[in-house]
């Protein structure tokens, strides 16, 4: 399921749910964040900060022009 399918779901709830909603979510990251190690778990934060603010990172045309800047920073 997509973000936008689950976003979509989430507005249809009616506002006296959001408290177990917000509970029951608060359990599914605590337990998400348990499954990984820190490594992980800062890969997915760099993520989530680009996700936020992606005009703050360089973007690429193809698979082959990212591969090639990264090898080139080795």
């Amino acid at each position: 399921m997509s973000y936008e399918v689950l976003e979509a779901k989430l507005k249809t709830i009616p506002e006296e749910f959001f408290d177990e909603i917000s509970s029951f979510l608060d359990f599914i990251s605590f337990k998400a964040e348990k499954s990984y190690n820190a490594e992980t778990l800062q890969a997915i934060r760099e993520i989530e900060e680009m996700k936020r603010n992606p005009e703050s990172y360089k973007s690429y045309a193809s698979a082959e022009d990212m591969i090639g800047d990264i090898l080139n920073e080795i």
